[in-house]
């Protein structure tokens, strides 16, 4: 019989359920978000919401990631 997740790793799966959202702006977020890469944040975001208008709102500033030079974002 296959491992289940919690015996592999030690611990239970986390409940999302608890989770609160719209999430607080802590400065731990903030950080994450400065931190990221664009074109993983875009996807998540454009993923959960179902906007798929952002994806042509960004097309314009976007290369793909491998790209040379990479795309940069000017951050305000």
């Amino acid at each position: 019989m296959a491992a289940k997740y919690a015996d592999v790793v030690g611990t239970a799966p986390a409940d999302l359920s608890a989770r609160k959202l719209p999430m607080d702006d802590t400065p731990e977020l903030r950080q994450a978000l400065v931190e990221g890469e664009p074109h993983t944040l875009l996807m998540t975001y454009v993923h959960l919401s179902g906007d798929e208008a952002m994806l042509d709102i960004f097309a314009p500033h976007l290369k793909s990631p491998y790209a040379y030079p990479p795309s940069r974002f000017r951050r305000t």
